[in-house]
């Protein structure tokens, strides 16, 4: 009976260190997706100084192409949008996570 208990606090153990080592990649990714976040916002509040006549250009690789104001507000946009969008999905498994993280923690106690 000992033993089977023991095996059983093992797998809870290593459940229970899995899921943290999951939750601490979901922040780190968190942390890039709000820095990004940040930074789009910084680059949208730019954009109200804009006006259609100011040249705007892209980097892609070492090249700098024009690109139209119409085209790269909408660009700047919906990545924001999609940052957002992944920010609010890591929130939900980032919670997720906590509450599997407690829910096990409760099983290794009793």
């Amino acid at each position: 009976m000992s033993e089977n208990l023991q095996a059983k606090l093992m797998n809870e153990i290593k459940e229970l260190q899995q899921i943290k080592g999951e939750k601490d990649k979901l922040v780190e990714a968190q942390k890039k997706l709000l820095a990004q976040s940040s930074e789009l916002e910084n680059v949208l509040t730019e954009f109200q100084f804009l006006t259609e006549a100011n040249e705007i250009y892209k980097q892609i690789g070492p090249v700098l192409v024009k690109q139209g104001y119409k085209e790269a507000k909408e660009n700047v946009e919906s990545r924001f949008n999609f940052v957002k969008n992944e920010l609010k999905k890591h929130e939900k498994m980032i919670k997720d996570q906590d509450n599997k993280e407690a829910s096990i923690q409760g099983e290794i106690t009793k």
